[in-house]
């Protein structure tokens, strides 16, 4: 994703128009076939991570509290990669790490439980340290979530 997002004119023009559509708009791309394409792929990409999720950790039989919540952590791993590929892959095997941690050390008088919601804990901590930061270059997109009209410019 690292090299697609930086090295391709797909993935120049796909951080243009998160960043900036109405100056992708005036570049002369399509602004609404990348945000369809780019929600439909993530999409994509998020229901294969959830059904190998499901098929390896869960036993193959979907249960309600089959993901537990691993949902927020992924999204809380992006917020806390400022929204860099290369730094996503470090941080998902911390967080991986943090996940199975119960299972590999094992300290005498420490209630498993505690180790279970320790990624939860290690969540917040980082939301909170990542929402202190204020610099520039490690922000979202800045027209992450917003709607853009070509009529409205």
């Amino acid at each position: 994703m690292h090299l697609f997002l930086t090295q391709t004119t797909t993935g120049l023009y796909l951080r243009a128009v998160g960043e900036s559509p109405v100056t992708a708009d005036a570049a002369g791309i399509n602004i609404t076939r990348y945000k369809y394409l780019a929600t439909i792929v993530g999409g994509g990409i998020s229901a294969i991570g959830g059904m190998v999720y499901t098929m390896t950790t869960a036993g193959c039989v979907w249960i309600e509290a089959s993901l537990a919540g691993t949902g927020w952590l992924a999204v809380a791993l992006v917020i806390f990669c400022t929204w860099r590929p290369l730094k996503s892959t470090w941080s998902s095997v911390l967080f991986g790490a943090l996940m199975i941690m119960y299972l590999r050390i094992i300290i005498k008088g420490f209630p498993i439980e505690l180790y279970k919601i320790l990624p939860y804990v290690v969540t917040i901590i980082v939301l909170v340290i990542t929402s202190m930061r204020n610099i520039k270059d490690k922000q979202p997109p800045a027209s992450l979530g917003n709607n853009y009209f070509r009529e409205d410019r």
